[in-house]
């Protein structure tokens, strides 16, 4: 084949002598608004205002097309803008005039300059300056209280309000009398004779009795678990202090103590005998409710010893809450007896409510996960009738309820919180 001719050089760029732009619509090749120009074979450094008089805020798209000295039309380009309304920066506030006076009033607006005045200190700020108004007179219920200052210019500023209910204000009480010393002590093992029907305890008298120690016979108690209650009388009669105890024939072991703790969200568990008699092992007992246990761990015991002996044990995975243990000791015939009820608390990563003992006796616990305000806590027995209310308004994290002298039977737990209650089904014993 023959080879084919070398192209011709290309013919160089006519000028553009012409440019015009539109918005949003075409009005049609060279009727769109004219951009003076000199003429150039290029335009890439051009710049040029486009008049948007008149046109509606929001989006719009400006189109751009040029000719050049040949009469060729380029094709026509395009962008897409916002049309909004740049508000233009404001004037700097004049320097701030000191506040000279201020004064308030109550419901009803006497007039500028006619309230109760407010002594202030100078100032171009009054924050953390408080004031004490006078309710004298007013009547009880919801009112309104006003307050407004004055600059050094003479300018009022405006009103500020707040709502109040003094339906609620009552004087502070007395001081009450000085305390009278602690006249009489009475105990009772298990069932209440009533107020002064206990058996007495001979003692010194006075405000207070912490170290006083007594011996109180136990010859007409019966062997088994028992509940010893004091109480004394200072005018009124205090409520009623009580203590578990186990009474039984002689103990092949006598225990030094029973102990617990949390580590690390563990349980460990010492405890230790002065002396033992034929023992074979101890039993770890575990309960959730602090009634029913179950054996979750053994220990070997000394089995014959006139000194003390310590031991310990570690529940790995306890639940979380409430936890109760105890050790029975096991002799070498099969005759065994407990130690005393050790009741713990696991809060790792709490999440909910938790309260316990369940079934109580005495007083029931409740835990938050984290501190919250309660209002109040409510019993109510399961026919609807409140049998007994506490009013707390603190936060906390751990909190009370003492049950008195309640009947035996099922009721229901209710805690007001600030802006939500919970319920909870309990058991008394």
């Amino acid at each position: 084949m023959a080879q084919q001719a070398y192209p011709l050089p290309p013919v160089a760029p006519a000028n553009i002598t012409r440019l015009e732009y539109f918005l949003d619509e075409d009005p049609g090749v060279g009727k769109g608004k004219q951009v003076v120009l000199a003429p150039s074979p290029s335009l890439s450094s051009f710049s040029f205002d486009a008049d948007i008089t008149g046109l509606p805020n929001g989006f719009h798209r400006l189109y751009v097309r040029v000719l050049d000295a040949n009469g060729h039309w380029s094709l026509t380009s395009e962008v897409y803008f916002d049309n909004v309304v740049i508000t233009a920066y404001p004037v700097a506030p004049a320097p701030a005039v000191n506040i000279v006076q201020a004064e308030y009033f109550i419901d009803n607006d006497p007039g500028e300059g006619k309230g109760q005045p407010i002594p202030v200190l100078p100032g171009t700020n009054l924050n953390n300056q408080p004031f004490a108004g006078s309710l004298s007179g007013l009547a009880t219920g919801v009112h309104r209280l006003y307050v407004r200052s004055q600059d050094a210019s003479g300018q009022w500023s405006l009103t500020n309000f707040a709502q109040f209910d003094n339906s609620a204000s009552v004087p502070y009480p007395t001081a009450p009398p000085a305390a009278p010393d602690i006249g009489e002590i009475e105990y009772y093992i298990d069932t209440d004779p009533g107020l002064g029907n206990g058996i007495p305890v001979t003692f010194t008298g006075g405000l207070d009795i912490t170290n006083l120690t007594i011996d109180i016979p136990l010859n007409t108690v019966a062997p088994g678990a028992h509940t010893i209650y004091f109480r004394s009388r200072q005018n009124p009669w205090s409520l009623s202090a009580y203590a578990d105890f186990i009474y039984a024939s002689p103990l092949t072991v006598t225990w030094l103590y029973v102990r617990g703790s949390m580590d690390n969200g563990k349980t460990v568990l010492s405890w230790a005998t002065a002396s033992e008699q034929n023992t074979n092992n101890f039993i770890v007992e575990y309960s959730t409710n602090g009634t029913q246990f179950n054996a979750i761990g053994e220990v070997a015991a000394a089995g014959n010893s006139s000194s003390s002996k310590t031991y310990s044990w570690v529940h790995e995975a306890p639940g979380r809450g409430f936890l109760f243990y105890r050790i029975r000791q096991v002799d070498i015939d099969g005759q065994f007896t407990y130690s005393k009820i050790i009741q713990l608390f696991n809060g790792a990563q709490l999440k909910t409510t938790v309260i316990g003992p369940n079934p109580v006796q005495h007083t029931i616990h409740i835990v938050e996960p984290e501190p919250v305000l309660v209002k109040k806590i409510e019993l109510f027995d399961v026919s609807g009738r409140r049998v007994l209310s506490k009013r707390l308004e603190m936060i906390s994290k751990n909190y009370s309820l003492e049950l008195g002298k309640i009947a035996t039977g099922t009721y229901l737990l209710t805690i007001h919180y600030q802006h939500k209650t919970q319920t909870f089904r309990i058991v008394r014993q």
